[in-house]
């Protein structure tokens, strides 16, 4: 455990030397994640600057206080070699230029701790913890408060590069 945190530790400050217009340690506001009502789809979304590309979606059961280190449980990831404009993901679907590296098997857990992780070309690991029974359809969790989907997809993280 600490090994591993000591690895997060040194990546996030490699990543703020080789990027230092990027801070590493952003609120996760940059992550939302809503559930459908009726269908039960869950859906992943991400407010990225212009020129950010996004090269990993995940969702994980989080089993200590640091989203995406070793000790959490891969439930889908998926990855672009290139990056993507995208920023709206349906968990269990992959859209074009992506692959998929974990296929969900099966429903999300009930009654877990779950983050939605989004990594991109400027951010390693924005993320939104939840579980399956905070989600409201039509709604979008994020930064421990609800949005429509449609403010949150207006919004643009106030550090994007010029």
């Amino acid at each position: 455990m600490v090994a591993s945190l000591v690895r997060r530790a040194a990546l996030l400050a490699l990543l703020t030397w080789l990027v230092p217009a990027c801070d590493p340690l952003l609120p996760p506001d940059l992550v939302g994640v809503t559930r459908d009502s009726q269908t039960g789809i869950v859906e992943v979304f991400y407010s990225r600057c212009s020129d950010e590309l996004v090269r990993l979606v995940e969702i994980v059961v989080l089993k200590g206080n640091v989203a995406g280190d070793e000790d959490d449980r891969v439930l889908w990831r998926i990855t672009s070699t290139h990056g993507s404009t995208e920023n709206d993901f349906v968990v269990g679907h992959i859209p074009a230029g992506f692959s998929e590296e974990f296929p969900l098997q099966g429903d999300l857990p009930a009654g877990e701790s779950l983050a939605a992780i989004v990594d991109t070309n400027l951010r390693p690991g924005p993320f939104q913890e939840f579980r399956l029974e905070q989600l409201r359809g039509g709604e979008v969790l994020t930064n421990d408060q609800y949005v429509s989907s449609a403010d949150f997809a207006s919004q643009t993280p106030e550090d994007c590069p010029a």
